[in-house]
Parts: C-alpha cells; structure tokens; sequence
C-alpha cells in the first residue's frame, strides 16, 4: 500500500519527540519554560545528538536514540546542579528586566511565588498561549506547502546529494556509527575519511529505526519536522528574545515563517541540502542567544551562564548541521555586537560606566570580529569545491533580496513590505533591536555579492565559506528577514490601533471595549496578511516547481519510474548479503538506501575501493581467472543495475559513461545475461566469473 502523509501522522509525532525530548530536558534543566524551552528544543537536541554520536563512535556503543537520550540527561543533570549551586550562592545574575513569571519572584521584588504556581504560568500563561497558537499556525501552513511541494512520501529528490542522503541513513543503521568523523566511510573507498557534519543524518536515522518507514518517507519526514516545527519555533524564540511585541505580531509568527520560498522550501527543492535546511532552521535561536547574552533586548529571557550553556549546545548542533551555517551565524551576530558597543559608549558618556571598566569590556568585544576574521579564512571547504559564477547586476540581485524573489523566484511583495516597515519602526524608535535590521541588511548583502561579485573583487575571500553559491546564501536572507517583518505587523497593529482611537473608539488595556476591539484588529491585520501570503501566485508557482524535483518520471535526473521498479525487485534476485554494481551518476546508487543491498559507489563523489575500481575498468573483459573475477568474488558482487537514462547533473558536468569503460557491452561480450527488465533499467547477472 502507497505511504500517504496521512499514515504518518503518528511517525510525525513520534519524530517530532526524538527531535525535541533530548534538548527540552536540557532547556528545562536551565530554567526555561514555554516557548523559549521548546524553541532552544531542537537546537540543542541537534547538538546531543552530534556530540554523542561522535562520543559513542570513540567508545565503541552503538548509535541508537538512548545515547543522545542518556547523554542529554546526563547533561541535563550537571547543567541543573550548576545553576542550583550559582543561585545558592547568589551569583546567578536573574534576567533584570523579565515579567515576574521569568525571574520568579512578585511584581514587587519580594519572595518567589510557589514553584509549582510559577511552573504552571511559565508554561500556560496568556502570553505563552499566544505563542503557542503562532507557532501552531506556522506549523500547519508549513506542513501544508512543504507535504504537497514534495508530492508523496515515498518520493525522491531527483538532486546531486539526494543519494548521499539517503544512502547515509542506511548507513547508520547498518553500521551503527553516526559520528561526524566517520561517516565519510561510506564514500572513501577504505582510506581514512574526512571529517563530514552528520547531526542531519543522525536524526533521521534513529527516527527512521523508531518509526519504521521508508528511507525516502523518513527523508521527507524531518523535511516537514525542520521547515513545520524546528523554524516556526525558532522564530519565535527570537522575536520573543529580542523585543517586546504585542499579540497579533505573536500571532503572525507562524504566518511569516510560511510566507517565503527562499526558506524552507528553496533547500528543499535545490541541492538538495537537508543538513543546510537543518542548521538555518536554527539560526535564529542562535542569534537571539546571543542578544540574549550580550544583552542586546528589551526583555531579558534568560540568565548568563544558563544563556553561554545553552549557546554551546546549539552552536555545536548548527555546526554539525553544515559549519557554512554557524559562520554565517557569526557573522551576522556582528551588528549585536556593535549595537552592544554603542551603548557602551552611550553609558560612559552618561557616567554610569567606569573608564576602565569600559576599556576592558572594549577589548573583549573587539576580539569577536578578529577571531571571526582568524575563522573566515579556516572554516572553508577548498576553493575547487565551489566555483559558482557571478550572473547577473547588482541591481537586480538588489531587488531580489529586498523582495525576496531570490534567484528569479517572483517577488513576494506581503513580506516585504512588511519588512520595510519593521525596519522604519526599529529605527525610528532607536530600538536596541535595531541589530536585526543591520544583520537583516548583512544577509542581503551576501546575497547579492553571490549574484554578482567577480573573482577580481574578492568572490572567494567573501562567499567561499557557501561554496560561492547563490541558494545558499539566498535561504539565509529569511532567517533575519522574518523577525524584522514580524516587527512590521506589530507597527501596522500599533498604527491600526491608533486609527481607531483617532475615529472615537477608546481602547483601553483593560474593560469590555479593549476585550472586544483588540482581537477584531488582530482579525482584521492577520486574516489579509494569511491569504495574500498564502495565495501569492510566486508562492503557488514555486511550490508546483518543487513538485517537479519530487514527482516520478519516465525520464529523471536522477531515478525514473523503470529504475525504481527494477530496484524494487533486487530482493527477487539477488541474494542477501550480495553487493550490486552500480554506476554512480545513475540512480543505481540509490539501491543501498531503497532495499539495503551494498553498493559499490553511494555516490558520484567517491572514491572507489580497489575491488570496485577494477570491476568499472574491466568488467567486460571478465574470464574465470582474471583479476576482474577475483574482485567479484571478493566482493560478492555478481549482478549489476545497467541504468541507461540520463545521469545527475549531466547538463552540468558531463557524461561519465566513459570513465567506466567496464561497464559497457556486457551482454554483447558473454559477461552477464540480464534477469530482469523494465524499459531502458536492467538487472543483469554476471556469469563470466561463475
């Protein structure tokens, strides 16, 4: 029976658990509560998991969900001790200017209330409820765009990296090691591999053992649980970690989240990039710890040590996501950084900062853009691995990035206006998150270097930590583009308010009027704002594009509708334990991730085993005693998935045929005799080396 996302409602819930359970027990060990505990969840789980797959892969235990599980309550237990013992000795500085819901104590500064009184309005309070409801309705648009853009859940992108993706789950599961360090040995052919981010694969793959379908359906599962659950949330966490905002901008969260197509969806079509999608999704709890910690906000949410605790497990979880992502991070936590220095100075020349004191604080800031700078030119794949080309004027990629039609995607013109006004109000009112804009503008301004810097003016000393691409850097615009819109829908609720007060309707913060009026203006802001939105034209456009990357094809880039049959009847053929020859710019790689048969290339960028590379060079020449044989047995490689549609990216990079000159021929030269057959896909048997 075909998967439908209906009958994964329940391995829904259950991914969304394994995603948030390990980082919520940390979150709570750390006083937090609501919102902001569920929007550090999947940050800091991400982290866990990342950190105790490489622990557990140097102690030889096997990754399964009970290690991120144990290692967070572990963590969790030590970070709870910490914090009780700082409070007891008074040095736990509490957040100075949070409701008394967040400091725990009265309005008036007097003895905390009961703890459990405090538990229950930490979490269910109007404001938390609110939020809740925000990120709900995020959730549901999110899923409704990202669940039809992907079509069906058993279906594959037909993308470059999709096969490493999947093929990487299997690979877990198999061998039980999802370190960052090893996982690479899927494609080194036996030489020691590189260091590879595998948090994305590591989630994916325990909610794969938990739930029981599909590789694909898994795949497209945390698809729906990062662009759904992980990026509402964490919006969320910075907008209500950086500025105070009324109920209908509370409310819009959700609504803007799903408003843009350079994010989620954009990494969800190109690439494609699941580790990528998965650390942006983060990015704004990132950014909104790190105000948080410099204490560039007007609320303060969380206390210092508890903010540097929980700002160590998410930057771990966004570097083992894709490391581009925390240097992007970075970066455009530079504007926090200078908003922080300005009211320094702005406190000296008031006299409420000592000389001194201002000095020393001066120096330790300054060292951020140096060793960001020490970092920029570190943290970087090899220049060959990027190579991107500049492609239009500096104008259009302007426009582009401004009103978000990134990469010739339509202009969204809702949120962009939107955001325009939540800039004029930011500045206008000197707001200390007045950074948003500026890293709002910074984010731009990577975009558009991508789409049109030349090589001459620096493209690689700029973009070459995203492989000079353009998607990349255009999937980053939304994380800083979201909350300054955010800040417009509340100035347009404020403005909205005003009106009527102009026109004789009194609104008042309490009484019946205010009860009524509030939630009427809200409707009247939202409903619009959800429909223009939702209905955009671009929006719709992009949405069927993504279709086509997804939906199955007589001719695919990567696996047509033939080749997946053909695959889907190894099982009737080949015996279990048996390795397949593949040609790896054809989705016969895909048959490791699909039935979890061996393969000898999981993806186009590998390195063959000496085996395998024999076998490509020599296959056709095969005899019972030549070395071509030997390889074969060695491998228990005797059948072979000829796949004669066109190859990944081959409009790109060309036809590989040719360097697998073995591989052709077969059944013309008595090598292999085919056994089964749907249209130009065949499985043969090799019978030269019987």
């Amino acid at each position: 029976m075909e998967t439908t996302w209906a009958s994964l409602t329940i391995p829904l819930i259950v991914g969304a658990l394994i995603l948030l359970i390990p980082g919520l027990i940390v979150a709570v060990a750390l006083r937090q509560r609501g919102v902001e505990a569920l929007g550090l969840a999947a940050p800091i789980s991400v982290g866990i998991f990342g950190v105790s797959a490489i622990v557990a892969s140097k102690a030889g235990i096997r990754f399964s969900l009970l290690v991120p599980l144990g290692f967070a309550v572990i963590v969790a237990a030590i970070l709870y001790a910490l914090c009780w013992f700082l409070e007891r000795r008074g040095w736990l500085d509490a957040p100075a200017s949070a409701h008394p819901v967040d400091s725990g104590r009265t309005a008036d500064g007097g003895a905390s209330e009961k703890p459990l009184n405090r538990v229950i309005r930490g979490w269910f309070s109007r404001e938390m409820l609110i939020c809740y409801a925000g990120v709900l309705i995020g959730f549901v648009l999110l899923y409704w765009s990202i669940a039809r853009a992907i079509g069906r859940p058993e279906y594959i992108s037909q993308t470059y990296d999709a096969n490493f993706h999947l093929n990487a789950i299997r690979y877990i599961a198999d061998t039980g090691d999802a370190s960052s360090l090893t996982i690479a040995s899927m494609t080194s052919g036996g030489e020691p591999p590189a260091f590879y981010p595998a948090a994305w694969h590591g989630v994916a793959t325990v909610i794969y053992q938990a739930t029981g379908v599909s590789v694909p359906a898994t795949a497209n599962l945390v698809s729906v649980l990062v662009g759904a659950v992980i990026w509402p949330l964490s919006l969320m966490y910075l907008v209500r970690s950086t500025v105070r905002v009324s109920a209908p901008a509370l409310l819009s969260v959700g609504i803007i989240a799903a408003s843009y197509t350079a994010f989620p969806m954009l990494l969800i079509n190109f690439g494609v990039l699941y580790p990528n999608s998965l650390g942006i999704a983060a990015l704004p709890v990132g950014l909104g710890l790190f105000a948080q910690l410099l204490r560039t906000v007007q609320i303060r949410r969380i206390e210092t040590v508890p903010a540097l605790c929980a700002g160590f497990f998410v930057a771990l979880g966004i570097a083992l996501a894709n490391p581009n992502v925390v240097m992007g991070m970075l970066a455009f936590a530079l504007p926090i950084v200078l908003v922080r220095i300005v009211l320094q100075v702005r406190a000296v020349w008031r006299r409420e900062l000592k000389p001194l004191i201002f000095a020393v604080q001066l120096v330790l800031l300054a060292l951020f853009p140096v060793i960001l700078n020490f970092l920029w030119g570190v943290v970087r794949p090899p220049k060959a691995a990027g190579g991107w080309e500049p492609a239009t004027r500096d104008s259009t990629a302007i426009g582009e990035a401004l009103f978000n039609g990134q990469i010739y995607n339509g202009l969204l013109w809702t949120v962009s206006v939107l955001a325009l006004i939540g800039a004029y109000y930011l500045i206008s009112r000197r707001s200390v998150g007045i950074w948003l804009v500026l890293s709002w503008v910074y984010a731009m301004y990577f975009y558009v270097a991508s789409r049109w810097m030349t090589w001459d003016e620096g493209r690689d000393w700029v973009l070459g930590i995203w492989y000079h691409d353009p998607f990349r850097l255009a999937a980053n615009v939304p994380a800083l583009a979201a909350p300054v819109a955010v800040m417009g829908v509340h100035a347009a609720y404020l403005w909205l308010r005003a009106a009527v007060r102009l026109v004789g309707e009194r609104i008042t913060p309490v009484g019946e009027r205010h009860a009524i009026i509030s939630p009427l203006l809200a409707i009247v802001l939202l409903v619009p704002l959800g429909f223009n939105t939702q209905t955009d034209p671009n929006m719709q456009r992009y949405i069927e594009v993504t279709q086509q990357m997804y939906l199955p094809k007589d001719h695919a880039l990567l696996i047509s509708i033939d080749e997946r049959d053909v695959i889907n009847h190894l099982h009737e053929y080949v015996p279990a334990g048996d390795t397949v020859v593949v040609q790896p710019w054809t989705g016969g790689s895909l048959a490791y991730a699909l039935t979890g048969y061996k393969v000898t290339a999981t993806h186009p960028q590998y390195t063959a085993t000496s085996n395998a590379q024999e076998i490509y060079q020599h296959l056709n020449e095969a005899t019972p005693d030549s070395a071509v044989c030997s390889a074969i047995r060695s491998e228990k490689a005797y059948y072979y998935l000829d796949f004669k549609g066109a190859e990944i990216n081959e409009h790109i990079r060309g036809d590989h045929r040719a360097q697998y000159p073995g591989l052709q021929d077969l059944k013309d030269k008595n090598v292999a005799e085919p056994v089964y057959s749907k249209g130009d896909a065949t499985l043969y048997r090799i019978t030269a080396c019987n």
